[in-house]
């Protein structure tokens, strides 16, 4: 028998089902009927899913690996959408359809996503929620934080905030703080939520501020955890034409431990936090003169990472010293 017109074996099938993508998958198991037993038992290795909220189009939109479902709420009646696919578009259905379709595809045991990203959307299912995700992207919107309040139990590697809401709760979640890896974008908050998350982990958080308390108190939170992780920082990004650094840093100019020092080639304050770690407490301007943007960050480093600044008078004398050459 030539090889050409030989059957496929069982592991080959296997391992040609498993590269194929998303769509292309459903596609066949779709068009031959002979392996859709075999296409089940295998898991679902995805590259990103995203649920979407859009407003401005009143509609609802699953994206699955380049796979796309609308679900398009009608004008006619409350509570119901139609399907909108690359082949079809349905009937108006109830809106329960959008929970039977995430449940359909999403609720697996063998399912694995590498990216999922909750865009401005809430999560309608209230007894499932995908648990083999490597990162999780939160773009809050209205209602997020309250669908995903229930799952308290539910952990990733890596979790990514961008919060515009000045009165979120969304880093009160067990599912945003608990993680080994967290990056935060938000707003200045009017409550205290983002001031009183823990930080288990490491942490990486901007946030735009107005008032000089949003980044001290932040500072002083990260002085007073019992075992930060090395790299946690918090940046604060100012757009106020007078902003004025060393009244920022007036809260830390009595402490004993406090100096002025050097780092990456930048002038920055050095808070000593015990141990082998420091604060080293940097500012970086960018903008225009009619817009500056003011960015001042706060990091946690290993001890010794900064070093002492040269006065200025001093360091003036020795470049002076250094300028003279000896005949």
């Amino acid at each position: 028998m030539p090889e050409s017109s030989r059957p496929l074996t069982y592991p080959v099938l296997r391992n040609l089902i498993s590269h194929l993508k998303f769509p292309k998958r459903k596609e066949v198991a779709r068009r031959v009927s002979s392996i859709r037993s075999v296409e089940k038992s295998i898991p679902y290795n995805l590259k990103s899913v995203q649920i979407t909220e859009d407003y401005a189009a009143n509609c609802f939109i699953l994206w699955i690996d380049g796979m796309v479902i609308r679900f398009d709420r009608t004008e006619r009646q409350n509570g119901l959408v139609r399907i909108v696919t690359v082949q079809k578009s349905t009937i108006d259905l109830p809106e329960t359809a959008i929970n039977r379709c995430l449940d359909y595809y999403l609720n697996r045991p063998d399912l694995h996503i590498k990216q999922f990203t909750i865009n401005r959307a809430a999560w309608p299912l209230k007894q499932f929620f995908p648990s083999g995700i490597s990162s999780m992207k939160i773009i809050v919107g209205r209602g997020t934080e309250r669908s995903l309040k229930q799952f308290k139990d539910v952990r990733f590697k890596r979790v990514i905030v961008d919060n515009s809401f000045n009165d979120s709760s969304i880093f009160a979640l067990p599912m945003v703080h608990n993680t080994a890896n967290l990056s935060i974008r938000s707003v200045e908050m009017q409550n205290d939520e983002l001031l009183n998350m823990p930080l288990n982990s490491f942490a990486t958080v901007h946030s735009n501020f107005i008032l000089n308390a949003t980044f001290t108190d932040f500072c002083l939170k990260l002085l007073k955890l019992e075992n930060p992780e090395i790299g946690t920082s918090f940046t604060g990004h100012s757009f106020v034409k007078n902003f004025n650094l060393k009244r920022l840093l007036t809260v830390f100019q009595g402490r004993s431990d406090t100096k002025k020092s050097m780092w990456n080639g930048r002038k920055s304050t050095t808070i000593d936090m015990g141990d082998d770690k420091e604060l080293v407490i940097t500012y970086n301007l960018t903008g225009t003169v009619f817009e500056p943007k003011h960015h001042v960050t706060a990091t946690i480093l290993k001890k010794g990472s900064s070093v002492d600044r040269i006065p200025g008078i001093v360091q003036n004398l020795v470049n002076v010293f250094n300028g003279i050459r000896l005949t």
